[in-house]
């Protein structure tokens, strides 16, 4: 029989019609075969064409052309059940080496069918030497006779495919109930961050008593990023992990504010290491920056920052001429020091409670000293590192410029810590003093807001010249005039106003007090009137303060009742640690002797001035100590008396003869004899008056000491005698134990 003629080409006149029994629509077939319409077409035009297994016509006169695919080239594309049967399935839900696999069991399926139907010998007789090869062929395939059969009853088709793949390992098929995977969410998008482990643990316990399917721990670690993705995990288990990760940053209009209306301030730590009077210290930098210049407009080095280091940075920037008086806004650090009363004039509970006092501050009217200079405060978002980014860029600069080049580098991290750094420590004589640290700092200061060397697009001039940030802070459009006398008296440290006691008025530092004005008149007459006094204070100096009435009226400078009268500068920090020694050593005696605790123990007053004056005494090298005991003369003296035996245990050499000792001791006695008639006589003859002396009335005899004791028997007594308690022998004792310091220590 002939095969029917297939059209080729479209026809000139009527096309013949389409037999859907035969022909299917290339769009159709792609889907069924699960390729892409433009391969198929290409594929088609290019080769199935000649084959006669595709055409192109218009099923109807009124139709567009388009291509047609007979049905016999694939057995996909067969009508019906047939055609279902052997079209393939979605397989985009299985890992591809799991596909990949179940095609090889595919091919050994149907190298085993054929065998099977052109040998008529019994199976069992060739089927171990046909397991052998194709395991051969396919090293990652391992299956039985057994194995093998049952792919043959489950696999009819392309269809069957997915049977043949291998579902174990995990929830690769999506078998986990939906549900399931909704509980395993609501515990693991969680802030408190819990173990993947422990959300997997009470899934699997929910789902067990819900009668849920759910997966093994394996497959749920294998999918937990197609279904939790890391965006979404990082918002809710580590919202600062979101911000540097995922959040896009938030650039400010860089000419938000104009050059010197805004300045920037927070605390960073040194990568440094430096000694402090006898003590190694971190020290913290305390700085300010201008927004728009970037120019360090003030700066502090202090060993521990509060808010005293804030304001002695901010007086610094504020009596600089060249930054105009001061800016308009403070964008600060939202710490409990950039918030002290003393700045803000409020604390953060009265602000939290009253609305109207957040906006008083943002305004520059609060009651503060911020407020008195008519600057508002923008305080930063708290644990947002992009909240004051051009200053901590500028920390991470400073790190990398000045700190790096200290032989005490820390290192930004513990893994960055050098190896050295803890041998230098151990010779603190080599670290730079904190002096020189602030002399290095204030040059690279200075030399940073001169620097032009920048990449900064938004600090360059009108004619297109990058501009240093003292060129850009030239163009404030604005100056702030203040009296400057005022404004000297106003900067300064303050407190809250304090009645006037007996002892004078009070100032608080660290828990603990010191008094002013104890015999002041300007302030005597306030006691026992309820009225209170304002104290302002320098706090690199604290032996005087000012003293203000409530309402701002000048009284008078008030001296420190204790140090007001020494030479050396008593610092707060000075106060602080010396009330922290007081209070230490106050714990140690309590626990000695509580009777002797008041006549001991000194006042914090007194500690403080001491340690103001150990902070400007240079540490120097250690020197060298010899130590001289009273048997150095005679060790080898000893060494010759006492010899070891071979056994380990010593024997002493006969000791001569004492007599021959005796006589020479008695021949030394006779030498040293006292003559008492001599000496008697002597001073006899000094009572009288000499020759041009008769006007002398009296004289006063010579004082006549005793004879000098028998060495030998001093020396027996004093020694060999251990009841003896002569106190000017212990002395002698004594001061022969006593070391001599030799090389720069006291003898």
């Amino acid at each position: 029989m002939t095969a029917l003629p297939i059209p080729r080409t479209v026809n000139a006149g009527s096309p013949p019609a389409i037999d859907d029994t035969r022909w299917i629509a290339l769009n159709e077939a792609a889907e069924r075969l699960s390729r892409d319409p433009a391969h198929l077409r290409r594929l088609a035009r290019e080769q199935l064409v000649g084959l006669g297994l595709a055409v192109k016509q218009a099923a109807k006169a009124d139709e567009p052309e388009r291509w047609y695919i007979a049905r016999r080239w694939n057995l996909a594309l067969s009508p019906g059940q047939a055609g279902d049967t052997h079209r393939a399935p979605e397989l985009s839900d299985f890992p591809r080496h799991k596909v990949r696999e179940a095609l090889d069991k595919v091919a050994v399926l149907q190298a085993y069918r054929e065998l099977k139907g052109t040998i008529r010998e019994a199976v069992s007789s060739w089927l171990p030497q046909f397991i052998a090869q194709q395991q051969e062929r396919y090293p990652d395939l391992k299956f039985t006779g057994r194995t093998l059969r049952r792919w043959d009853k489950d696999y009819q088709g392309p269809a069957d495919l997915p049977k043949l793949i291998d579902t174990r390992g995990g929830n690769q098929t999506e078998q986990a109930d939906p549900a399931a995977w909704d509980y395993f969410k609501a515990l693991y998008l969680n802030g408190n961050s819990p173990a993947t482990k422990q959300c997997w643990q009470q899934t699997r316990h929910y789902a067990k008593q819900a009668g849920m399917s759910w997966c093994s721990y394996r497959a749920c670690c294998a999918q937990l990023d197609s279904k939790i993705s890391p965006e979404q995990a990082a918002l809710y288990r580590s919202p600062k992990d979101y911000k540097d990760r995922f959040e896009a940053p938030l650039k400010m209009d860089p000419d938000t504010f104009a050059p010197g209306l805004c300045w920037i301030g927070d605390h960073a730590q040194l990568d440094v290491y430096c000694r402090s009077g006898q003590r190694k210290v971190r020290p913290y930098l305390t700085a300010w920056q201008d927004w728009k210049s970037r120019k360090i407009v003030g700066w502090e080095l202090v060993e521990i920052p509060d808010a005293m280091s804030i304001l002695t940075a901010f007086r610094r920037a504020i009596l600089d001429p060249s930054n105009h008086g001061g800016p308009d806004y403070l964008w600060q650090d939202n710490g409990r020091d950039f918030d002290a009363t003393m700045l803000v004039g409020s604390t953060k509970q009265h602000r939290r409670v009253d609305p109207e006092e957040r906006l008083r501050l943002r305004m520059g009217e609060s009651d503060g000293l911020y407020g008195y200079l008519k600057i508002g405060v923008i305080s930063a978002i708290p644990y947002n590192s992009k909240a004051k980014g051009r200053l901590e860029r500028w920390f991470r600069r400073f790190h990398n410029e000045h700190d790096k080049t200290y032989e005490s580098y820390t290192g930004s991290k513990t893994e960055d810590k050098p190896e050295r750094l803890k041998g230098l420590l151990k010779e603190p004589w080599r670290l730079p003093t904190f002096e020189q640290l602030r002399e290095s700092i204030g040059e690279y200061i200075q030399h940073f807001n001169a620097s032009a060397e920048h990449a900064k697009e938004d600090l360059r001039l009108p004619d297109g010249r990058r501009c240093s940030p003292d060129e850009m802070m030239a163009r404030c459009p604005r100056v702030r005039s203040y009296d400057r006398k005022a404004i000297d008296l106003l900067l300064r440290a303050q407190q809250e106003p304090r009645a006037v006691t007996k002892e004078g008025v009070k100032l608080r530092v660290a828990g603990g007090t010191t008094a002013y004005g104890v015999h002041d008149s300007r302030i005597r007459s306030f006691i026992g009137t309820g009225r209170k006094v304002r104290l302002t204070y320098d706090p690199q100096d604290t032996r005087e303060v000012h003293a203000w009435t409530e309402d701002w009226k000048w009284i008078g400078e008030l001296k420190n009742n204790r140090f007001g009268n020494v030479g050396t500068a008593v610092s707060i920090a000075d106060l602080k640690e010396s009330i922290a020694e007081h209070r230490k050593h106050k714990k140690t005696l309590r626990d000695i002797d509580k009777d002797r605790l008041k006549h001991v123990l000194r006042r914090p007053d007194e500690l403080a001035v001491g340690i103001a004056k150990r902070k400007t005494e240079p540490l120097e090298a250690p020197t060298i100590q010899p130590v001289l005991t009273p048997l150095d003369a005679q060790a080898s003296r000893a060494g010759r008396d006492i010899e070891q035996t071979r056994d380990g245990r010593f024997k002493h050499v006969p000791m001569p003869d004492l007599s021959a000792l005796l006589k020479r001791a008695e021949e030394r006695d006779a030498e040293l004899a006292f003559d008492f008639e001599a000496h008697a006589k002597a001073a006899g003859n000094r009572s009288k008056p000499s020759d041009g002396a008769g006007d002398l009335e009296s004289h006063e005899p010579d004082t006549i000491t005793d004879p000098p004791e028998n060495i030998l028997d001093r020396l027996a007594r004093v020694y060999g005698n251990p009841q003896y308690r002569d106190p000017e022998e212990l002395d002698l004792r004594d001061s022969l134990r006593q070391p001599r310091v030799v090389g720069g220590g006291a003898a």
